[in-house]
């Protein structure tokens, strides 16, 4: 049939051979034909011309003539690569051109002798640019690169062609899209326009575009549209599958490792980094192997340390170029990456990479910089542009159209609807003009959704292939080659089925290293269509398969069988592999995964896997759960240790829900039945923690006791962990010489151990306790070393509450500018991290206002801390306290008394009995500023007492204070002198020295409150003593 055709067409050429009555270079040259014209059929082109000469031989190669498809130019591209790489392989100069366009072809000649051709000016050009091509190259025109939806290219130059007036561009192959970018795009401008202006604004910051919308609707090829309009920016990609929700870090893991693939200066990263000598922890993280010197180091501390390295590395990539880091199908990430990811966002500084998540659903994460697009279904104007772009026709059939219409605005069931339309052959395109469509009104095509159409295309081939297809779609959307070809070969399916599939290019498509369902709603298609019986054979299948393929040494076998095993419903046969999964996910800390894998076999397994399920369960908050579980399964366990560290695990859910003696009573039945010398200590240690916890100080120390003599049987980490709870209890019986002792004992082991987590836990408390001891020197030495091993570490569990301690202590000491400056540190950290404790650091900005006569800009940030208390719900006692000091100081008697009220009610409500003295040294306050002074007096006696027996300096001094101001008793001056003293705060100590000077006018005195007022801001002290003068 003679006819006009769009087509792609290919020119080649190689040197002639030596000799063609050399054998060896007949053969040689046969073998090459050989080779390109089962590429040529692979890709399902026509080998038109075949032409050997002496000076040279040619091939001309078409597609869309005779046959023609949808991808014709990718397929012509596909087919110059691999020639190309035959050549090289075979050590043959040969140059490509290609180009295409509107051609003739058809049958040329006579009766007696005929032929298929093709002809034209595409024909030429393609001619021309072989010939321009130098050895080892393919050169390309703007018509290929303009109708490429696999591949991105490089214009090279313009040239004069013989027979054009204007100059031609022409283009070199630069690199395959992904998968996912070879999908045809159109439209979504105003989205796009509102993503790349978000990644470029304000470069290298840290942000996160979150693109959302459902299957089908475009989300992937967006994203790989929003690359190709920021060019300069590095690409990571990692598409997630649902199977890898239960693999720990899997997702974070493999963008880690992409990256420490493809930097070249590895060794610069950590240079001059504190942290260097543990980068061995991000390369074993990545599975990556190394020369590096190990250190061993606990588990908790390897989990901070990666995450630091984490921050280092991102932030290194990030110093020369921009990097986007894109997450595809996050609605399947596993919690441990999630949690490292939202980390990083928090605390992630300048330059950083862009992040980039998409999935059917909007993520939970809460980061300042974020921006969300939802890409949505096309209006009924924008699917007639779409289909007038896609079939690349200038006016769309008006019955087409109205059928489409049917489907929908999502773009990938248009698609598959139209290419369905072409395949019972409703439309054709015109032989002479390709840009017409020709509708077939006799037959009357089904609207059908994407799904009915994948089951009819599936439903035409082999039962083989359609096995081989739900066999992959187990395993998920992407498949390893190895493991691909290995399940064809165990499963016994013929592989030219798997070859057929990816010649059709319709389900599967191949990469490098993988098979790749062409679009995630196939494999989901397959995947639902499997009834569950025969869903559940299939993944025992893949499971048994497994177990002979996967080496013991391999990162993921634990948790590949596990999955199967889990889906197969065949628990039994792979309890051994969830059980080492589980407990691979509990000594990484996570705990969701490992309970989702203990809670299907704790039936079956001994005590071990109960307790760490429950533990587990504690982890997650998961509390209510633990008793039902603990009251069907203990009597179950025969071992009394392994049963007691049970009742352990359930005495802290009693615990965390308040119920104390049930708590108390728990443990003791723990104890009752305990006989190993380390799981007693265990117990009794929950024991006096719980004592502590609800301020019976003096027995957790009996307990401590009993915690001496069963030392020697536990390890040394353990008895210095019990230090840190050991150390505030004689703190808070008035032992604080040995609470201290103790605690720098701790410090010393957990340095020496590079217990980091416990170190910088120690070092706050010291700091913390000093504080209470009125040692700021000291209690600044060590506070700020725990904030210089946080910083270090990227441990940032204290760092706010670090922070705005040395603020604290810097203000007491009146060193003003160091307090604002930590101040300001923690609360520029805090509302980056979205963290509850920005409520003290504003309520201390408060206080520090208030000292320098800022009370309008200290009730600000006491209005911040208020608001932000009923948004977390948090700290609601305290702001109310803070509010009750601020109406004090500025006199505003009238709505003291209803504050209070709400004060005393909280406290109930709160069972914060210990603020009760608090409370009632500030109404003793209001009734002064009232002029109640007969109840003031009263009140203030009735509370002295017990005030004096606890040691409640600050509360002492207030009602000492108002005893002084209404009695005028020089005893009560000479108590404010001696506690001003002893609590070595500025404030305190100058108020009593005005007192004294009210008293008896000394010049001496005079002089030293002025020198004393000269280096404060307190602000209410200068305007009293001025008052006084």
């Amino acid at each position: 049939l003679n006819e006009h055709r769009k087509c792609a067409v290919l020119f080649l050429s190689f040197k002639g051979l030596k000799s063609y009555e050399n054998e060896e270079d007949l053969k040689f040259l046969n073998n090459f034909y050989i080779d390109v014209r089962e590429r040529v059929e692979k890709f399902e082109g026509f080998l038109n011309k075949v032409d050997f000469g002496d000076k040279g031989s040619k091939f001309l190669i078409t597609f869309g003539a005779p046959l023609s498809h949808e991808d014709d130019i990718d397929r012509a591209i596909y087919l110059s690569k691999e020639i190309q790489d035959i050549s090289k392989k075979e050590k043959i100069d040969l140059k490509i051109g290609l180009n295409s366009g509107i051609i003739f072809s058809g049958i040329v000649g006579n009766e007696k002798r005929c032929e298929y051709t093709v002809m034209g000016d595409s024909v030429n050009l393609s001619a021309r640019l072989m010939q321009f091509a130098k050895e080892g190259e393919t050169i390309l025109s703007s018509s290929i690169s303009k109708g490429s939806k696999a591949f991105s290219f490089e214009k090279i130059k313009e040239i004069e062609v013989k027979g054009k007036k204007e100059p031609v561009s022409i283009f070199k192959i630069m690199e395959e899209k992904s998968e996912r970018e070879e999908e045809f795009f159109f439209g979504r401008k105003n989205e796009l326009d509102e993503a790349v202006n978000f990644i470029k604004e304000k470069e290298k910051e840290p942000k996160l575009l979150e693109i959302t919308g459902e299957a089908g609707v475009g989300k992937t090829s967006f994203i790989f549209n929003l690359k190709e309009n920021l060019p300069g920016f590095q690409f990571y990609y990692i598409q997630i599958q649902q199977l890898h929700k239960n693999f720990p870090f899997y997702s974070l893991k493999n963008i880690i490792k992409e990256i420490l693939q493809r930097e070249k200066n590895i060794e610069e990263i950590f240079k001059g980094e504190e942290i260097s000598k543990y980068s061995f922890v991000l390369f074993d993280f990545a599975e990556i192997s190394h020369n590096l010197k190990r250190i061993k180091i606990p588990e908790e501390t390897r989990h901070a340390i990666l995450q630091k390295e984490i921050l280092i590395l991102l932030n290194y990539i990030s110093k020369e170029k921009n990097n986007l880091i894109y997450f595809d199908n996050f609605q399947w990430i596993d919690d441990e990456s999630l949690k490292v990811i939202e980390n990083i966002l928090k605390i992630i500084d300048f330059p950083a990479p862009a992040f980039i998540f998409s999935g059917r659903e909007k993520t939970k994460l809460n980061f300042e910089n974020k921006k969300e697009i939802e890409i949505k279904r096309f209006s009924d104007k924008e699917i007639y542009k779409f289909l007038s772009s896609f079939l690349n026709i200038k006016e769309v059939p008006k019955k087409v159209y109205e059928k489409i219409l049917k489907v929908g605005g999502n773009p990938l069931q248009i698609k598959e609807n139209i290419k369905n339309f072409f395949e019972i052959k409703y439309i054709e395109r015109d032989s002479e003009n390709p840009e017409i469509l020709i509708v077939d009104e006799r037959k009357e095509p089904k609207v059908a959704t994407f799904e009915e159409l994948i089951l009819t295309k599936i439903d035409k081939i082999s039962p083989q292939k359609q096995f081989l297809l739900k066999i992959f779609s187990i395993f998920g959307t992407e498949v390893p080659k190895k493991i691909g070809d290995f399940l064809i070969d165990e499963l016994k399916i013929e592989k030219e089925n798997l070859k057929e599939i990816l010649k059709e290019g319709e389900f599967l498509k191949e990469e490098k290293e993988s098979y790749i369902f062409s679009q995630n709603i196939i494999r989901t298609t397959i995947y639902e269509t499997l009834d569950f019986k025969t869903r559940q054979e299939f993944h025992k299948k893949i499971a048994l398969s497994f177990l002979k393929f996967l080496p013991e040494t391999h990162p993921q076998r634990d948790e590949i069988l596990s999955y199967h095993f889990i889906e197969g419903k065949d628990i039994e046969s792979g309890a051994e592999f969830i059980k080492m999964a589980g407990e691979k996910a509990y000594n990484s800390f996570s705990y969701s995964i490992s309970y989702n894998l203990f809670s299907k076999i704790y039936k079956f397994q001994d005590g071990d896997i109960l307790y760490k399920l429950c533990d587990s369960l504690l982890k997650i908050g998961q509390i209510q759960e633990i008793e039902k579980i603990v009251r069907e399964e203990i009597e179950k366990i025969e071992d009394f240790d392994k049963k007691a560290k049970i009742y352990k695990i359930l005495s802290d859910s009693h615990r965390l829900t308040g119920n104390f003696n049930l708590a108390v009573e728990t443990l003791d039945e723990g104890l009752k039945i305990c006989s190993e010398n380390k799981t007693k200590f265990e117990i009794l240690l929950s024991k006096a923690v719980l004592f502590s916890q609800f301020s019976r100080y003096e027995d957790a120390l009996k307990i401590f006791d009993e915690l001496e003599k069963l030392e020697k049987y536990v390890p040394k980490e353990e008895i210095y962990k019990s230090y840190t709870i050991k150390g505030p209890l004689y703190f808070a019986v008035g032992k604080k010489e040995e609470g201290i002792e103790i605690l720098k004992k701790a410090k010393d082991y957990f340095k020496k151990k590079k217990e980091i987590f416990s170190l910088i836990k120690t070092a706050h408390n010291l700091g913390t306790y000093y504080e209470f001891e009125g040692m700021h020197k000291n209690s600044i030495f060590y506070l700020k070393y725990s904030k210089d091993l946080q910083e270090k570490f990227g441990i940032f569990q204290y760092f706010i509450i670090t922070l705005n301690e040395i603020g604290c202590e810097y203000m007491l000491l009146g060193k003003w500018k160091d307090a604002k400056f930590y101040f300001d540190y923690a609360l520029s950290f805090a509302k980056k991290t979205k963290d509850p404790f920005v409520i003290a650091v504003y309520l201390n900005l408060n206080e520090l206002n208030q000292y320098f006569g800022n009370f309008k800009e200290g009730r600000d940030y006491l209005k911040s801390a208020t608001i932000e208390s009923y948004k977390f719900n948090y700290m609601r006692l305290d702001v109310l306290f803070y509010w009750i000091e601020y109406l004090i100081l500025i006199g505003y008697k009238k709505p003291l008394f209803k504050f209070l009220e709400r004060f005393k009610k909280k406290i109930e409500e709160e069972k914060a009995y210990f603020l009760k003295e608090l409370y009632l040294s500030y109404l003793v306050y209001a009734n002064y500023l009232n002029g109640n002074y007969e109840e003031a007096i009263k009140i203030g006696k009735e509370a002295l007492k017990k005030i004096k027996e606890k040691g409640l300096k600050k509360e002492e001094y207030i009602i000492t204070k108002i005893f002084y101001l209404i009695l005028k008793d020089e005893k009560y001056l000479k108590r404010l002198k001696e506690l001003s003293a002893e609590m070595a705060m500025p404030q305190y100590k100058i108020e009593a020295m005005i007192f004294e000077y009210e008293r008896n006018k000394d010049k001496n005195l005079y002089k030293k409150i002025k020198k004393e007022l000269k280096k404060t801001p307190f602000y209410n002290l200068k305007m009293k003593f001025e008052s006084i003068i």
